[in-house]
This record gives structure tokens, sequence and C-alpha cells, in this order.
């Protein structure tokens, strides 16, 4: 006999196998749960129906049930290390490098020789660049990086359409940074979208004059629930404070790819990247619907309105004089005199006389 231990207390006895036994002549297990009660059961190569025909499934359950969910878990753990895997080291997918024009206002490239992606916070060769980039998307004209972000997004979305397998897909900007953040290094980019968070950051001692610092969480329409990281020197006036359930809409960000940057977020390896963008300023536009439709639509209301007006004018003074008719009317027959008896039987005998005439 040979007996196995289970969870929760629970022993199984199974018999000895026999070379000389039948499937039918299989002696039965002995089935011992913590709880004291001891069930037999028939052997497990016993037929299926039979179990159920004699209704002891229940205790046959465990036998099955066991094994089955140690598959499960056994599974779950080995998609659960392949995903932490693939989040601390992520592969790179395997695509050319986007040759960029170096734009007059592109970062030098000799600024950014120490900067390594997929790190949190700023190793020493990083600190100087990066405020001396910051510094220089603060100085720099806003519409001459604008120009030259438009470009480079130009170029990237024909060298995506170029390839054939890509007809049926969108061009994604997030995505483009992500897999090929040295073709992207020290560009100009521009973005909209959402912030949910923004808040104030303390600047180190720095030979760039930078005093205050802000970050904020930027979602546009193709990185969808994955944020960019968005650093800046300067928020706009009036900028009301965003929150996770109510986050600030109508931002524009026009700043250059640092890096990418590695936080803490809630996944099997607790860490996640995103694109770094250094900008000088965030930019709030809110449309204003009230007063511009007011503006648009001033004409086409008075001109509505004023239709409206006439034909409500025109319709009561119609209705007046309708009415001022049929009060003459009554009065003019409440004037005339009644007609005499005399005179009704007279009518009377013209009208028998009329109907009568023809029959004669």
């Amino acid at each position: 006999m040979t007996q196995l231990k289970c969870c929760q207390g629970d022993s199984i006895t199974l018999p000895r196998h026999r070379p000389e036994e039948t499937r039918e002549s299989r002696s039965p297990i002995r089935v011992q749960f913590a709880q004291g009660i001891v069930q037999t059961v028939p052997h497990p190569f016993l037929s299926c129906q039979s179990r159920l025909r004699e209704g002891r499934w229940s205790a046959v359950r465990p036998i099955i049930v066991l094994p089955v969910r140690t598959l499960a878990i056994l599974f779950q753990l080995l998609i659960a290390t392949a995903l932490a895997e693939a989040q601390s080291n992520p592969r790179k997918p395997v695509r050319p490098p986007l040759d960029l024009p170096r734009h007059d206002v592109s970062i030098p490239r000799e600024w950014l020789t120490g900067v390594s992606d997929l790190t949190a916070g700023f190793g020493p060769s990083e600190q100087e660049s990066y405020y001396q980039v910051l510094a220089e998307a603060r100085d720099r004209s806003l519409s001459a990086q604008k120009q030259a972000a438009a470009e480079n997004l130009a170029l990237a979305e024909q060298e995506f359409r170029a390839d054939k397998s890509n007809r049926k897909r969108q061009y994604r900007l997030f995505y483009d940074l992500v897999t090929r953040p040295e073709s992207w290094r020290g560009q100009p980019v521009t973005l909209r979208g959402y912030i949910r968070d923004l808040t104030p950051m303390e600047v180190g001692e720095n030979r760039s004059g930078l005093e205050q610092l802000y970050q904020a969480h930027l979602f546009t329409e193709d990185s969808a629930q994955f944020p960019y990281v968005v650093v800046c020197t300067e928020i706009p006036p009036g900028l009301p404070r965003p929150e996770v359930r109510r986050p600030t809409d109508f931002i524009t960000v026009t700043g250059y790819f640092y890096k990418l940057w590695s936080y803490r977020a809630e996944t099997e390896s607790g860490r996640w990247s995103a694109p770094l963008i250094l900008a000088g300023r965030l930019e709030w536009n809110p449309p204003r619907p009230t007063e511009s439709s007011w503006r648009r639509l001033g004409p086409v209301v008075w001109l509505a309105l004023g239709g409206l007006v006439t034909g409500l004018v025109t319709l009561l003074v119609r209705r007046r004089v309708h009415d001022r008719e049929a009060i003459r009317r009554l009065r003019g027959l409440s004037q005339e005199p009644l007609p005499s008896e005399s005179e009704i039987r007279q009518a009377l005998e013209d009208l028998s006389q009329e109907e009568q005439g023809p029959h004669r």
C-alpha cells in the first residue's frame, strides 16, 4: 500500500499494483479525510460512468481537482515570470534607425553622449546635460521648435507609410519613441493631450539659471493609458490643478525627447518606462464655445427671433380681427325683428305648394 498526504490533512491510500490484475479487479482506494471520515472509492482506472452511477463523485473529486489546480497554478506562475522578465529586460524591436535632420534648434549630440535609457533618476553623466536641455527649451524660439517638430513628425509618418506592412496600421509617436530612442534623442516633438498630475520639483545646483521646474504626466491619443513624463520650466497662469478623476485637458507641449524614463508602477516587475520630454512651458488653450458660438450665430439667431415675433404678432392681429367680425355679425342678427306667426304660416304654405306643384 502507498499512502499520500494531500492538502488540509487528507490522506489517500493507493493499493499496490499487480500485473495480473485487470481493470475491473483492481483494489479500491481508501480515502481518509482530515475530519476523520473514511471512504472507499473505486480505482482511478475504472470508468467514470461507473463512478457517477454509484454516486461517489464527491469522494473522487479530490483526486482529480488537486492535480488540475496544481497545473493551473504552475501555469500562472510561468506566465507571471515571463511577463516580469520581459518588463525588466525589454527586447527592442528590430527596426532600422530613423534618419532625422539636425535642425538649428536640435540639441547637439555631444551633450547627449552620457544619456542612458530605462533608468530611474539621472546619473552623474546626465546631470549637466539635463539642465542644459531644459535651458535650451526655455530660451529657444517656441515657433522654431514647433516647426522642427512638425517636420520630424512628417518624415516619421512618411517612413512609416512607405512600409507595406503598415498599410492598415496607424502611426504612433509614442511607440516610435519607445522603440527608437536613439533616433529621437535631442529632437523637438509636439504633444497634445491631457495631464492627470502636476507637481513642482526641487531644482538642484545648476549653471543654467533654472530656479523652478514642474513635472506632469501627459496622456495623448496615441499613448492611450501610458503617459509621457514632461518636465517644464513654466506653466500658464490660471492652469487648474489636475486630478485623477478630473484631468486638465487641452494641453500642448513642445519640447525635446531626452530619454526613456523608468518609474514605479503596479506591474509584475514594479517598474515601467515612459518617454521623458524636457520643455520650456506648458500651453493650455481651453476652448470658449459659448462666446464663439454666439458671435458666429448672432445674426442668424436674431433673424430667427425676429421672424418668430413677427409671426406671433400677425397671428394675434388676425385672430382679433376675426373676433371683431364675429361680434359684429352677432349684433346685427340680434337687431333684426323676428317674423310674426302669420308670416311663418304663410312661408310654410308656400313651401308645401312648391313641393306639391310638380306632382300635379
